[in-house]
């Protein structure tokens, strides 16, 4: 990738090309077009956008954190990609939107 200026423009951002392979990508693309997705909901409004949350979900309208679905086993690999990327273990990613 050819970087404008030496620094990114935001402090820790790094971009990193083709972290996850064309094979892995249509994969990820399939099992997300499988899943149920439901309106955004936001202090009783719907919006357009839809979404499915795993790990934790928040509730705009009482502002209150409770579980969610786990994360389901498709989207572990790309978890773990991004994991290895960040340094970080990957049990520090419970939540996926």
């Amino acid at each position: 990738m050819t970087m404008l200026f030496d620094a990114p423009l935001v402090p820790g951002v790094a971009y990193r090309e083709e972290l996850i392979g064309r094979a892995e990508e249509a994969e990820l693309i399939r099992s997300i077009e499988a899943v149920k997705l439901s309106p955004f909901k936001f202090q009783g409004w719907e919006g357009r956008r839809l979404t499915r949350t795993f790990g934790w979900r928040y509730d705009f309208d009482d502002r209150s954190f409770a579980p969610a679905d786990p994360l389901p086993d498709w989207l572990l690999p790309l978890r773990d990609h991004a994991a290895e990327f960040g340094g970080i273990d990957p049990g520090e990613f419970v939540h996926a939107l």
